[in-house]
């Protein structure tokens, strides 16, 4: 239908990924003109809504105006970075867009400058935001958001053989320009297909498949692709210096003899072609800005987490550490009131089920504290943990349940990198978990596994959102295994591509004790450490103590630096 009125989309994700440019497609799609309103930093609503004549160099609003310049009613008008604008006491710009957006009011909108009713409704508006908690709710309201997540690394090639390459290479004149030549006026399609095929040229520049993938992981780490647009930029530029005879001189002299080694076969060849390998990278670029893999393991009281903010996901290192003190909780990190809570309820649940443990092997006569055979089954860290007391708690196991409190006369800091960027949200629920436990345990968890969710006071794992960036964040980072609640599966079956699970193994939490047992019990050994401990062949009786010292020192031969694991009373335990 000609006069259906559009949906108000707003298209929302971190930058760099291509909104602008899905909304001119959109436009083209449809057959009608595009116009694209730059709404950041707008803080004065009468540069939507217009100025009145009374007014000296009064003008019409940026929507009036857009119109006029189209020459139409019915065009796709774009209002980029929506969430951007500026709102203060005495103007809120975003209200104004209520009456644009709105397709009940905006049959009758009413520009100031033009003084009378105009008809919008027959306009198609897409909006475009990073953070749609900078939105006002009743403009969101108005409109269907659209959830745009960052490109893997299959796409990001994609992206760059067919798009981001030649435009480079054409900017650069490494490229020529494909005529535009026009049938009709020729007469003759034949005609046209010949002189397109006298103008085919092979580009002076080729990176190679290997290059390419190795740009995106170690000189990029964004969900979108404009840094990686800027490096292919970079290297235009030198290979359109290296055809000339030119090169950009070093001050190390010996330095610039090896580069110019290195850089020695990658031409021009015999017909001008540069060709650019994974070798040649870090001496046209510079060194690797992004190691793939986690650069150093995980010490006691960290754990990986990941988070989603308005420039697509990334990893959330998340400290832990405990002083001598009378148990005050100190979080810092600049955070909203969502994540503190988060701190708190993550101590609580460790405190409750470190208590509960404790009041289980404490009762009966015949039970001795310590001793993990009474502990009930679940989860073999709760026994590690209980087994962390100190001696002389045996003779207070009857006390109450703050003399049984595991930071009893202790303060815990819990801390998230990064100060000066605000965090806020449920899902580092269970990383915080984890980086108590390290602290009381006194073991690292595993330093290849990032986790996410949000944790209950009964331990219960609750879903969260984001997970298709946080899991292409954490396969950017190198993370080969990533906890996710179990209520998220769904979500991973249609959203993340088969070819970026092959890469990462996603395993399912429902309760706390899974990704206990994972992080710092029998199943968070890698495999190395697993193989090793199967061909370690222990004595029938061997005393605890020795038991935990052989396995150690078979672990340690399979995992050089490896700080060995603790023991219980009575059974060795990882």
């Amino acid at each position: 239908r000609g006069d259906m009125k559009g949906p108000i989309l707003c298209l929302h994700g971190p930058p760099g990924i291509g909104k602008t440019s899905l909304g001119r497609s959109v436009a083209r799609a449809l057959g009608r003109k595009f116009h694209r309103i730059a709404l950041g930093g707008v803080k004065d609503e009468a540069e939507l809504r217009g100025h009145r004549r009374t007014y000296i160099g009064s003008m019409s609003g940026s929507i009036i105006q857009a119109l006029q310049a189209l020459g139409t009613n019915n065009p796709v008008i774009l209002l980029d970075e929506v969430d951007k604008m500026a709102a203060n006491s005495m103007f809120n710009p975003q209200a104004t867009l209520l009456e644009v957006l709105d397709p009940e009011q905006n049959g009758s909108f009413k520009d100031h400058y033009l003084n009378t009713p105009f008809d919008l409704s027959r306009a198609l508006f897409i909006c475009t935001a990073n953070d749609s908690s900078q939105i006002d709710r009743p403009l969101l309201d108005r409109m269907e958001v659209i959830e745009l997540s960052g490109y893997t690394l299959e796409e990001k090639a994609s992206i760059t053989e067919s798009h981001l390459l030649p435009k480079q290479r054409r900017l650069h004149a490494l490229e020529p320009e494909k005529p535009e030549v026009d049938a009709q006026q020729t007469g003759d399609a034949g005609e046209v297909a010949h002189m397109e095929a006298m103008h085919v040229q092979e580009p002076r520049l080729v990176l190679t498949p290997e290059a390419v993938s190795s740009l995106i992981t170690k000189w990029t780490s964004e969900s979108g692709v404009r840094s990686l647009e800027r490096r292919l930029a970079q290297i235009c530029r030198w290979a359109s210096l290296r055809i000339q005879g030119l090169d950009v001189p070093h001050n190390a002299s010996a330095g610039d003899a090896e580069r110019q080694a290195a850089l020695s076969s990658c031409g021009p060849n015999q017909k001008g072609i540069v060709v650019v390998d994974v070798q040649h990278l870090p001496h046209i670029i510079g060194a690797e800005l992004f190691e793939p893999d986690i650069a150093e393991r995980l010490v006691v009281g960290v754990a990986m987490g990941l988070s989603v903010s308005s420039v697509g996901g990334q990893l959330l290192f998340i400290e832990a550490t405990r002083t001598r003190g009378g148990g005050r909780l100190t979080i810092t990190g600049q955070l909203g009131k969502v994540m503190t809570e988060s701190v708190e309820t993550a101590l609580s649940l460790l405190r409750s089920r470190f208590v509960r443990s404790s009041r289980t092997s404490g009762s009966g006569a015949s039970a001795a504290v310590g001793d993990v055979s009474s502990v009930p089954a679940g989860s073999e860290v709760l026994s590690l943990l209980y087994s962390k007391r100190a001696p002389g708690d045996a003779e207070n196991s009857s006390d109450s349940a703050a003399d049984r409190d595991p930071f009893k006369g202790e303060d815990i800091h819990v801390h998230f990198p990064a100060g000066g960027i605000p965090k806020d949200g449920p899902s580092a629920g269970v990383a915080v978990l984890l980086a108590l436990a390290s602290v009381l345990l006194d073991k690292p968890m595993r330093s290849d596994t990032a986790v996410t969710g949000e944790v209950t006071l009964r331990g219960h794992v609750l879903p969260v959102g984001g997970i298709r960036d946080k899991v292409l964040a954490a396969h950017r980072a190198g993370v080969k295994h990533v906890l996710l609640p179990l209520a998220n599966k769904r979500q991973v079956l249609e959203d993340i591509p088969a070819k970026t699970l092959e890469g990462i193994q996603v395993h399912y939490m429902k309760h706390v004790d899974e990704a206990l047992d994972w992080a710092f019990g029998r199943l968070g050994i890698g495999e190395a450490e697993a193989a090793a401990l199967g061909q370690q062949d222990l004595a029938p009786g061997l005393p605890a103590a020795a038991a935990a010292a052989a396995v150690s020192a078979a672990v340690a031969r399979a995992r050089p630096g490896y700080a060995g694991i603790g023991f219980l009373p009575g059974r060795a335990r990882l």
